[in-house]
């Protein structure tokens, strides 16, 4: 469903959607004896018009940019060699450089898109800066020699490095709202949602990252870092994880409650959009077969 456009001088974000997401009885995320289980409050179902949107963007897409099969997953199958190439015609392609010139339909896609957002304003620039750093940090020297000496220097490492500053970004630019990161309780939320964000998504794909690191790929995941900051195995410290995960979100509950400050009204509607953010990262990872996770929810 999409968010109302909404600015930041109306006191409040738009209203949060409705039949998604919102704090709820405790649910246990299960799979077999290898996948894993995370214990939650956040309430995640998915969209009530998710059998009409999927076709239709489906549809849209295979229109304008024909791939091979309709099933095709480019990012997730093209070669090293071929993940370079692309990620040396990002800047161009997502700035509109008239000397990059599109070639595979990946590349399409991207100049079409990002073409279409730059026309949309001054918070579409942000957006469009936020997405070039994070693909230039993910495509670095540094990134691949990347070694994490604690896992609190991890998840300082993580919170610039997986793309949560572009889903923030796509969150202020699809609502045309400026976020007052001034107040220090924004900053707060972000931090919280964002461990919750990259953790859920090591769990489930660590198993697929030590796959990609046989192809020369970096492996940059928490459970590698908790297996050598504690002696762990790879259950030991995946179900680790899992229970840090839940004390992330219970401190950003924490937060939450206690805020009696400036905004609260539009503080209060930000942490909801947040969890939204969480609980549709976590049905996602759970769900998706780019991890090959069979899993169900349980209440």
């Amino acid at each position: 469903m999409p968010l109302q456009e909404t600015p930041l001088s109306s006191g409040a974000l738009p209203p949060s959607p409705q039949n998604f997401t919102s704090p709820g009885d405790v649910k246990s995320i299960n799979g077999n004896s290898k996948s894993p289980r995370i214990s939650t409050k956040l309430d995640g179902k998915l969209q009530p018009l998710t059998s009409e949107v999927i076709p239709r963007v489906d549809g849209y897409f295979l229109e304008q940019w024909p791939f091979r099969t309709q099933h095709a997953h480019y990012l997730d199958t093209c070669s090293m060699d071929e993940a370079k190439s692309l990620y040396r015609q990002v800047p161009g392609l997502v700035l509109g450089d008239p000397n990059t010139k599109p070639a595979s339909p990946v590349e399409k896609i991207i100049s079409t898109l990002y073409g279409q957002i730059r026309a949309t304003g001054k918070l579409a620039e942000e957006f469009c800066a936020t997405t070039l750093e994070w693909f230039q940090l993910c495509t670095s020297k540094d990134r691949k020699q990347y070694k994490a000496t604690s896992f609190k220097d991890y998840l300082d490492f993580r919170s610039v490095d997986c793309g949560y500053k572009m889903e923030l970004a796509i969150l202020s630019w699809s609502t045309n709202t400026h976020i007052p990161r001034e107040l220090p309780v924004i900053l707060a939320l972000e931090k919280w949602a964002g461990y919750h964000l990259f953790l859920v998504n090591d769990v489930f794909s660590y198993r697929r990252e030590v796959r990609r690191m046989q192809e020369g790929a970096a492996l940059v995941n928490s459970v590698q870092v908790v297996m050598q900051e504690r002696g762990l195995g790879e259950i030991e410290a995946q179900n680790w994880l899992q229970n840090y995960i839940v004390e992330v979100e219970n401190e950003f509950e924490k937060v939450v409650e206690e805020y009696d400050g400036r905004q609260r009204a539009f503080v209060h509607q930000y942490a909801q959009y947040l969890r939204e953010m969480m609980a549709g990262n976590l049905m996602w990872s759970m769900l998706c077969g780019r991890y090959h996770v069979r899993s169900r929810i349980h209440k």
